[in-house]
């Protein structure tokens, strides 16, 4: 994550909120989740670590760039 202020948090570890969810062919998840920014506004980018479970090889989705903004600098 950056913030506005040029503070940058790397954030890792296993699961998505904690869960890790096994996925079919042509399944989905969705989720919602939060952070704490230190400015009103900032952006997150970065990758999902999955495993091909009928291969097993790892392989990464990449999470597109996105803004964040806090409720109350939303007009």
């Amino acid at each position: 994550m950056l913030d506005a202020l040029n503070n940058v948090e790397i954030v890792s570890g296993e699961g998505v909120i904690g869960k890790k969810t096994v996925l079919k062919p042509g399944e989905s998840h969705t989720y919602t989740s939060g952070c704490l920014l230190t400015s009103p506004f900032g952006a997150m980018q970065g990758y999902y670590s999955m495993v091909n479970f009928t291969t097993t090889k790892n392989f990464n989705v990449t999470i597109p760039t996105f803004k964040l903004s806090a409720p109350f600098a939303i007009n």
